[in-house]
């Protein structure tokens, strides 16, 4: 048999419904593999221990302390989620978690433990040049909670 040439012929027809089928399915593994680890993210999100912070680029007090309550996290273990509040992604965010979006007394922290969430930094409780006393605060409060 030259070569080339295959044990079968397909019309140009066949040609691309094959093609066609062969990208559709393609195009659903990928899809449905990634709609799966994304379930996957978001229920191990939900079930474990979290430190979720609620932040906004226009903040001043945001841009100085919340790299404090990320460290704490850091130290501590605990898995940290920064959501910007302007980020049209942040209400689906928060819903993750069972909080809503605050609006105002930037930046919030709230400890997610078991589905349960605990506000354990309010923003107007401190001055943008506060971050010791912010890591010492959320310190204490994640120690008392865990």
């Amino acid at each position: 048999m030259p070569s080339g040439h295959f044990l079968f012929k397909l019309s140009p027809k066949k040609v691309d419904f094959v093609g066609l089928f062969a990208m559709v399915l393609a195009l659903f593994w990928i899809v449905s593999v990634t709609l799966l680890n994304e379930k996957h993210l978001l229920e191990s999100q939900a079930d474990g221990d979290q430190l979720v912070v609620f932040t906004a680029q226009w903040c001043a007090s945001c841009v100085t302390l919340v790299p404090s309550i990320q460290g704490v996290s850091t130290r501590l273990g605990i898995p940290f989620t920064k959501i910007d509040v302007d980020d049209t992604k942040a209400t689906a965010q928060a819903r993750q978690f069972g909080l809503t979006i605050p609006r105002a007394d930037l930046p919030q922290a709230y400890y997610i433990q078991s589905g349960k969430q605990t506000l354990v930094l309010n923003g107007k409780q401190y001055t943008p040049n506060q971050g010791k006393q912010v890591d010492a605060d959320v310190t204490i409060q994640l120690n008392r909670l865990r």
